[in-house]
């Protein structure tokens, strides 16, 4: 057998299962425990796990293979030359996961209390990629923080009534992005899962996205010169347009994260 999940613990890798020798595979709760010929068992959470290759010499139930494609995770099994025999790929979509497991999650008491956890982490670790991209240095306040000196900067560059001109444009379009994303996953405006008593999905979302996107948007406002206000609109939606890719992979990561962490809670 050969793992890095087990050697890197919080991170999702690939799982190398019976290439060597026969191995039998089991479920323990949320983890698969694999004995392997003359070794001592070994445990791997599934949430460590991103896809399972294995050989023909792994026995393992159908019961098993359904719980780990269930969870997203798809599974190759190879014959002794290498020779793929079968792909399960099973991945419930984060199309279909992702809204299915939010409208669940917000049926249960403890959402809101529980997304709230998931989203400051977010914004955290958006603000750490903000700063470090921009060489600025963190504190023990980072999110306000950065949030005040991106404003002074934006200031300094466009002029106060710009500036906050150009903030509320840019959420708009984060915001937008990330409503047209969700709608792509089948949660519209409609949806329990987009927003309830307490959450509003769409706006929350788009809070770590404009956050980490913060670096695209100064360096815009820093090669503006004598700006026009009726011109902003405009630059800013080819700023947008043009780093698409950018922006594209960005909101992707948080979503598979959401998916990731609605996974681990259901």
């Amino acid at each position: 057998m050969q793992t890095e999940s087990s050697l890197h613990p919080g991170s999702a890798r690939a799982l190398y299962i019976g290439h060597q020798r026969p191995c039998h595979v089991r479920m323990e709760g949320q983890a698969l425990v694999i004995q392997c010929t003359h070794m001592a068992e070994c445990s791997v959470p599934l949430r460590h796990i991103a896809r399972i290759h294995l050989s023909t010499r792994v026995d393992m139930s159908l019961q098993v293979l359904a719980r780990c494609t269930r969870r997203g995770i798809p599974v190759v099994v190879a014959d002794p030359q290498g020779e793929i025999i079968l792909r399960a790929l099973g991945r419930e979509g984060i199309d279909e996961g992702l809204r299915l497991r939010l409208q669940r999650l917000s049926q249960d008491f403890e959402w809101p209390a529980r997304f709230d956890n998931w989203h400051r982490a977010q914004m955290m670790r958006a603000t750490r990629i903000a700063i470090r991209r921009l060489g600025w240095e963190g504190n023990a306040d980072t999110v306000r923080s950065t949030e005040q000196r991106s404003r002074n900067e934006l200031s300094r560059h466009l002029g106060k009534r710009t500036a906050h001109r150009v903030v509320k444009q840019w959420h708009s379009l984060t915001l937008a992005w990330m409503q047209a994303a969700l709608q792509e996953h089948g949660i519209d405006a409609r949806s329990d899962a987009w927003v309830n008593d307490h959450i509003d999905l769409a706006s929350s979302l788009a809070a770590p996205l404009e956050r980490q996107l913060l670096p695209l948007l100064l360096q815009w406002a820093a090669n503006q010169e004598n700006p026009a206000p009726e011109t902003i609109w405009q630059t800013l939606i080819d700023l947008f347009e043009g780093r698409h890719q950018t922006i594209e992979r960005t909101g992707r990561d948080l979503l598979n994260r959401l998916h990731r962490w609605l996974v681990e809670n259901d």
